[in-house]
């Protein structure tokens, strides 16, 4: 799989992350995966299992489709297995500066994270069941984005979106069919529209069979 692919499941799995309801405590998580991704005309499916153990911190696919492999994340080392031989090991240098699972555990507020990542809230409204919150980034995040908002309903966040400089919308994710698991609101399914400078880029994940300890 190319690094583009591999990259798109990391960040449908953050989108995850940023948009359910559970915090520092969780151990492990299981469960059933399927992403589609549009990239202007070309289009991917990917399909099978994600394990993550924070404990032992690592992020693990079994891909069912569109062939039999698993992929393994332990922090920034991708390595590779077809079968139960390892196939490629590499470093992902350019998450370095991440500190992904230290990452995960902060991933549980209806602000999608802004306010610890420095931006602050600039206006709020209400739109019948909505809370619907502008935000100005920080200093270093403002040659990219002019504003983010983020859409809360019944406590859950429901969007969150970027604009940059010229107020064109870049970015907007929707979280929904939440389902209640170990007593927290866990969004099973998402979907995104990234706009780029020369293509648009679609994806749609969802979950099933979800597992929290």
């Amino acid at each position: 799989m190319k690094e583009s692919l591999l990259q798109s499941l990391f960040i449908g799995l953050l989108l995850f992350l940023f948009g359910s309801g559970f915090g520092q405590s969780f151990v492990t998580l299981n469960g059933e995966f399927t992403m589609k991704e549009k990239r202007n005309q070309n289009l991917k499916l990917i399909k099978g299992r994600v394990s993550i153990d924070n404990e032992k911190r690592f992020i693990k696919f079994k891909l069912s489709f569109p062939q039999d492999e698993t992929w393994i994340l332990n922090d920034t080392i991708f390595e590779k297995y077809n079968r139960d031989s390892l196939v490629s090991s590499f470093a992902f240098a350019k998450w370095d500066d991440i500190s992904f699972f230290n990452d995960i555990i902060h991933l549980y507020k209806n602000d999608f994270g802004l306010k610890e990542s420095g931006f602050t809230v600039a206006d709020i409204s209400k739109k019948d069941n909505q809370t619907i919150v502008k935000w100005n980034p920080p200093v270093n995040f403002q040659k990219l984005i002019k504003n983010a908002y983020t859409i809360v309903e019944d406590n859950l966040l429901k969007s969150v979106s970027f604009n940059d400089p010229s107020d064109r919308e870049i970015s907007v994710s929707f979280f929904s069919d939440f389902k209640i698991i170990n007593g927290l609101p866990i969004p099973c399914k998402i979907s995104s529209k990234h706009t780029g400078t020369n293509e648009n880029v679609y994806k749609a994940m969802e979950f099933k069979n979800l597992s929290i300890n």
